[in-house]
């Protein structure tokens, strides 16, 4: 059987691992790494972070304006995370700074005076795969031998489409460089979304390690999960850790963006899972999950249809998942689930 093979690497003083007692030096680095097996997509997400460019805590909060001191100059699209207080977790693209002042696109609710935060870069094309890197690379962009394919966040419904494509050219016809599939538009800035995963395609006959390299996560980010009325919704998420998590440990059921379901029959809310060393393209998830509220069976996660005990399924490090929400009142669940790992 075809199957990708993960590592991961932390360079560090201290060793580190997916136990929930790991200890790992502050602000540890590494990557972590995926095989995409041949003419194959591989959906994934990125475990690692930018590094933080800026601590410190806030003077005063009013809307969108954060004064505070001493924040260097900023360059290309960083984000805002705040790490204390009632909005820990959540974040915000920054609009403009200065030494003194982040003005954010938008205000965060709950954030307050006094409140501390990071500022660190988005991941771009560029930054996460520098030169290309191991993402097959494109003599002819009319004919890429591979692609990051980036979700459409926007996507009402279920089953979406992904949005756009790019690829990496060589640099034989047009400059080196990473450009929208299609248009060819130049794509080495565009950002990529530390709320949802992404898909590999490999095109060439080999299968290829990809690594993604960066900071261990030593913040909980929060992902946004949405229920709509008009129907299901997926929303297509990640393990944001570069450490697997169980499902009983995952925080998917306690912060509420996987409800309970009273009839595991008639699930109110499914969590989809996509295996790692898939192969072909458009791969279907692998499994499908629900948590049942205890009214028929034990409290817990089970797996939809066969009602299997599924506490103790490991969602693996960077994996993709979607949660589906059911159909109902409109809800925007903040997901921040806890670190799995102790950082000291």
């Amino acid at each position: 059987m075809k199957y990708l093979r993960f590592s991961l690497a932390i360079i560090a003083a201290a060793a580190f691992s997916a136990n929930a007692q790991t200890i790992v030096t502050t602000d540890p680095v590494g990557y972590v790494s995926y095989t995409v097996n041949a003419n194959s997509d591989q959906k994934i997400g990125v475990p690692m972070t930018q590094a933080s460019v800026f601590s410190g805590s806030a003077t005063t909060v009013a809307g969108t304006s954060v004064t505070t001191s001493g924040v260097p100059t900023l360059s290309g699209k960083n984000l805002l995370l705040v790490t204390s207080g009632s909005a820990a977790g959540s974040w915000e693209e920054i609009a403009s700074s200065t030494s003194t002042s982040v003005t954010l696109l938008a205000p965060i609710s709950g954030f307050a005076n006094s409140n501390t935060f990071v500022i660190r870069p988005f991941w771009t094309l560029s930054s996460l795969f520098p030169s290309g890197g191991a993402v097959p690379q494109s003599p002819d962009p009319d004919n890429p031998r591979g692609l990051v394919l980036l979700n459409d966040l926007a996507a009402v419904g279920i089953n979406p489409a992904s949005g756009a494509s790019y690829l990496y050219h060589d640099g034989s016809i047009i400059p080196a460089g990473w450009y929208e599939s299609g248009t060819f538009a130049e794509a080495n800035d565009v950002v990529i979304s530390p709320e949802s995963f992404l898909t590999l395609r490999n095109s060439t006959a080999s299968p290829v390690n990809i690594s993604f390299v960066g900071s261990v996560p030593a913040e909980t980010s929060a992902i946004d999960v949405v229920r709509r009325p008009g129907g299901q919704q997926d929303n297509l998420i990640l393990n944001q850790f570069p450490a697997s998590v169980t499902l009983a440990n995952s925080g998917l059921n306690s912060s509420g963006a996987i409800a309970a379901s009273p009839d595991p029959e008639n699930p109110v809310d499914l969590l989809l899972v996509y295996s790692l060393g898939n192969s072909g393209i458009n791969p279907a998830s692998s499994a499908q999950y629900l948590y049942h509220d205890g009214s028929i069976l034990p409290a817990g996660w089970y797996e939809s249809g066969t009602f299997t005990e599924a506490d103790n399924v490991a969602l693996p490090a960077g994996g993709a998942i979607v949660v589906r929400k059911g159909a109902g009142p409109s809800q925007v669940t903040k997901f921040a689930p806890n670190l799995p790992y102790v950082l000291q």
